[in-house]
């Protein structure tokens, strides 16, 4: 009991101190079924021993880091966001009332893409391995920035109209130029390219001469993008130039 009582309080602090204490416990566990204690103890260590170099081999001639994954990771969460985003301007063109589920799907898959950018940074983190593409400082500017857009998106849908309110086009617009803008931007970040939002540039650019009646869409327009440029410029001393 008190090895099984250790393994559960040591199983996050590291795998050789959780082994030890399953060591102990498969050793004591044997013992009680007739097995001799010397020969249970150096099979075990063997077996632990053999089973530590299998894996390290394994790892040497088919390595499954973590660092090389985090640029396609930052991608996804890029795609899942600006598609958040791109629905909650979308339910001002066309109102479906705050719970409309569309939304609330695409909020989960936004998180559900950020935490698995987060699970894989905490692992590559103790990863023995160099940074291929994405530097550190680079990591923490594109998870602000990204941070700062899906904060401004969900400000949008915190004040999505309700179902019958009048409609207002140009939230279609805006809604296509941010679907547009972060499906190419996240194809370009997997290719190692420097994201590009035209599309919402043009839609930002457009809006400052003649701008909308609705002070969060316009507001929110320009966040957004300014949040895609600080992606970009965080991503841009680690992309390779053209």
């Amino acid at each position: 009991m008190l090895c099984a009582f250790g393994m559960y309080l040591l199983m996050r602090t590291g795998y050789a101190a959780s082994q030890v204490c399953v060591s102990a416990y498969v050793v004591f566990l044997l013992g009680t079924a007739g097995e001799g204690v010397d020969q249970t103890v150096r099979e075990r260590v063997l077996l632990t021993l053999l089973g530590g170099l299998l894996a390290m081999l394994a790892y040497a001639v088919y390595p499954a880091w973590e660092t090389p994954r985090l640029r396609g990771l930052l991608a996804d969460w890029l795609e899942t966001v600006g598609r958040y985003a791109a629905v909650a301007a979308a339910g001002y063109a066309d109102p479906a009332g705050p719970a409309d589920p569309v939304v609330r799907d695409a909020l989960l898959r936004t998180r559900a893409a950020r935490v698995a950018w987060q699970e894989a940074l905490e692992r590559a983190a103790h990863e023995p391995v160099r940074h291929r593409g994405l530097s550190h400082a680079a990591v923490e500017q594109a998870e602000h920035a990204l941070g700062e857009f899906g904060r401004v998106a969900m400000l949008m849908e915190a004040h999505l109209p309700d179902r019958g309110a009048a409609p207002l086009p140009y939230a279609a617009v805006l809604a296509e130029s941010l679907r547009r803008s972060t499906g190419r931007g996240a194809k370009q970040v997997r290719e190692r390219e420097e994201p590009t939002w035209d599309d919402l540039r043009e839609t930002v650019d457009a809006w400052s001469d003649e701008p909308p009646d609705h002070f969060l869409l316009h507001k929110g327009a320009v966040l957004l993008l300014e949040s895609l440029d600080d992606l970009a410029t965080a991503l841009s001393e680690t992309t390779p130039s053209r």
